[in-house]
C-alpha cells in the first residue's frame, strides 16, 4: 500500500496544540476522490488538504480540501496550514513578502508571507464578494432558538470563495446562549444556496477584537468550526451593507463546507504552526 507524507498544522495560534488544526497530505497526485474523502473522514478534522502539482500556469501547487463529509472549494485555515506545511517540508522557499500561488477549485489563491510587527503571518487574498439569496428571519430564528428581534437584518448568503449564510445578531452574549437546531440547519442548507451558517455580532468578546462569531456546518459533517477564516471575510461587506441600510445585489453563488466545535473572536488575524499568523483579505 502506498504511503504519503502527512502533517497536522495548528492554524490561528502561536502555541502548539491550540488554534484550529488541519491535516495536510503531500504528494497526493493520483489519489481518487473517494480515497481523499475517506482519509478526511479518518482524520476527523474540519478539513484535510491534499497537495499535488498544479494544472494551471502561474500556480506553484494545487490543493483540494475535504471535510469529513464532502469537498469544500475554498476553505481558510487549511490554506494557511498548507502553506506552512510546504514550507516546513522544504517544498517552498519562505521569504518575507513572497507569495505562494495555490490552485484551488475557485482559481489561484495567493498566500503571502509577511514578517513584520506584531510578528510573521500569512495573508490569504480571497475572491470578490458574491451576494446570494435572502432568508426570512421567521425561518431562521427558530433554528437558532432566538427571537425575531434578536436578528439585526434579514440573513443573506455571501461568498468570498465558499457561500455562507450570514446572520447578524444583536449581541455577543446572545451568541453564547444559542441552541442551534442542527438537523433543521442541515435541511435548510440542502434546500438553500449556501455551504454553512455564520452567526455573528459586531462586538468582540476578547480584548482588541471587533466581531464575535460562531459557525455551523452540519451538512458538511462538522457541528461547529472554531475559527473559519473564509467565513470571516464576508463580515466586512455584510456589515457595511447593513450599516448603510442599502439593498444588496444578488448574484448566483455556488460551492460546497467546513467545521469542528468552538467559537471565534477575531479581526480575521491569526497564526499557523510555529507563529505564522494570517489575515484574510478580500479583493475590492
Amino acid at each position: 500500500m502506498p504511503s504519503y507524507p502527512l502533517l497536522q498544522v495548528d492554524a490561528f495560534t502561536a502555541t502548539p496544540l491550540r488554534g484550529n488544526p488541519a491535516a495536510v497530505v503531500l504528494d497526493a497526485a493520483g489519489l481518487a476522490d473517494a480515497t481523499m474523502q475517506a482519509i478526511a473522514r479518518e482524520m476527523n478534522l474540519s478539513e484535510t488538504a491534499f497537495v499535488s502539482p498544479p494544472q494551471t500556469d502561474g500556480a506553484d501547487f494545487a490543493a483540494r480540501f475535504f471535510t469529513p463529509a464532502k469537498e469544500i472549494p475554498l476553505p481558510g485555515h487549511p490554506i494557511i496550514a498548507t502553506a506552512q506545511a510546504l514550507t516546513d517540508a522544504g517544498r517552498w522557499g519562505l521569504a518575507p513578502g513572497s507569495a505562494l500561488r495555490l490552485e484551488t477549485r475557485r482559481g489561484i489563491v495567493p498566500v503571502t508571507h509577511r514578517d513584520d510587527a506584531p510578528g510573521p503571518r500569512w495573508i490569504i487574498t480571497q475572491p470578490r464578494p458574491e451576494w446570494g439569496r435572502h432568508y426570512a428571519p421567521e425561518l431562521v430564528a427558530p433554528l437558532l432558538s432566538v427571537t425575531l428581534e434578536d436578528i439585526v437584518s434579514p440573513p443573506q448568503t455571501v461568498s468570498t470563495g465558499t457561500p455562507q449564510l450570514m446572520i447578524m445578531v444583536r449581541s455577543p452574549e446572545l451568541l453564547d446562549s444559542l441552541h442551534p437546531d442542527l438537523g433543521g440547519l442541515e435541511r435548510l442548507t440542502f434546500e438553500g444556496d449556501f455551504f454553512s451558517i455564520h452567526v455573528f455580532a459586531l462586538s468582540g468578546r476578547a480584548s482588541g477584537t471587533d466581531v464575535y462569531a460562531r459557525h455551523f456546518a452540519p451538512a458538511a459533517g462538522v457541528t461547529e468550526d472554531p475559527s473559519p477564516a473564509p467565513r470571516a471575510a464576508p463580515w466586512a461587506p455584510t456589515s457595511c451593507a447593513i450599516a448603510a441600510s442599502a439593498p444588496v445585489r444578488s448574484s448566483p453563488s455556488k460551492a460546497p463546507a467546513s467545521g469542528g466545535p468552538g467559537r471565534s473572536s477575531s479581526r480575521s488575524r491569526a497564526t499557523a504552526m510555529r507563529s505564522a499568523p494570517s489575515e484574510s483579505a478580500v479583493r475590492p
